[in-house]
């Protein structure tokens, strides 16, 4: 295995073989890494269910089945627009390079 490596690195590194207190690269390296600690631990993932109940979850949210489509539809849409209009004002929006987060 290669690890590329910066010049610093590599100076900190002779540095430390000069001391005599390392044999060789590979023992200064093996010895640096039973001392790195890592950033973050977890060490317990939150208690989730195995299963979750379909209707529990809509009962807990408060939802239910849609009983009347015409209750869906949303007064944003100008009526003088078609889908084709919308189509196109997103192209032209995006050929001009308008962020997308919208």
């Amino acid at each position: 295995m290669q690890i590329e490596i910066t010049g610093e690195t590599e100076r900190l590194i002779q540095a430390a073989l000069a001391t005599g207190e390392f044999a060789s690269v590979e023992e200064f390296i093996a010895t640096m890494a039973r001392h790195v600690q890592p950033k973050s631990t977890v060490t317990e993932l939150p208690d989730t269910p195995k299963h979750v109940d379909v209707d529990t979850l809509a009962t807990q949210q408060g939802v239910g089945p849609i009983a009347d489509y015409r209750n869906l539809k949303a007064d944003f849409w100008p009526e003088a627009c078609s889908v084709d209009d919308f189509v196109g004002q997103i192209r032209t929006l995006r050929e001009q390079g308008v962020p997308r987060n919208f």
